[in-house]
């Protein structure tokens, strides 16, 4: 018979404090999201700055994983990136930019 192991469910809960809050919780411990140079709260520039830059970055993924797409951006050597990933993400910023 396999041996089954009781699991604390409240080790494994994380989530926000409060809606609007700034502070999470993981298990028993909980945290704030402060600006790494100031130590503020961040902005709202920067969390829909972070949020766009994550929804760029995240579509740009799967563009390089699309088959039929990738010929379209094969020339990422010959522009000086790194890889077709960054490629992709560098053009994606540039048809997308951030609303101030």
């Amino acid at each position: 018979m396999p041996k089954v192991d009781y699991v604390n469910p409240v080790a494994g809960a994380h989530g926000k404090v409060a809606p609007g809050s700034n502070q999470s919780f993981r298990g028993k411990f909980t945290y704030t999201l402060n600006h790494p140079r100031t130590a503020k709260d961040f902005s709202e520039h920067e969390k829909k700055y972070r949020q766009n830059f994550g929804r760029l970055n995240k579509l740009a993924s799967q563009i390089n994983k699309d088959e039929s797409r990738k010929d379209e951006y094969n020339d990422w050597e010959e522009k000086g990136f790194q890889s077709r990933f960054r490629y992709i993400l560098s053009e994606l910023i540039k048809s997308n930019p951030t609303e101030d």
